[in-house]
């Protein structure tokens, strides 16, 4: 954010339910900040453009996959396709799908999916761990 605030940028914020103090972040940040409370799909649509989209969200194949649609629609509109950077692509989560609302997701796309734990070096989840 500090980088941003120096190069006089923008920063767009998709979080449907923030676990940080936003209004504190807002005060700091000012101008160069915009949190928009609301699932990736409904947002992405909304934000004029980008230059760089860090996707951390719902780790599933159907969440990321209609993010990565919606980024290209817009850059049909600006004539530029943004730099994408993915978090959590490694071990636990690059080869299986989570799901912090399964009702979010449309049934057809939904995979069997439990709330247990996971284990380092373990494919199957766990009545243990986190």
């Amino acid at each position: 954010m500090e980088y941003c605030k120096w190069l006089h940028a923008k920063v767009y914020v998709v979080d449907p339910l923030p676990k940080f103090d936003v209004n504190a972040f807002q005060n700091l940040f000012g101008e160069h900040l915009e949190m928009v409370q609301l699932l990736s799909h409904d947002a992405l649509p909304k934000i004029p453009e980008y230059d760089v989209v860090l996707i951390d969200g719902d780790h599933n194949w159907y969440t990321v996959y209609f993010e990565l649609k919606a980024i290209e629609e817009r850059s049909k509109t600006t004539g530029t396709f943004p730099i994408i950077f993915f978090h959590d692509v490694d071990w636990p989560y690059g080869r299986r799908d989570m799901y912090y609302d399964p009702q979010q997701i449309p049934a057809e796309y939904l995979k069997p999916y439990a709330l247990k734990g996971m284990i380092p070096g373990q494919s199957e989840l766990s009545d243990e761990g986190e």
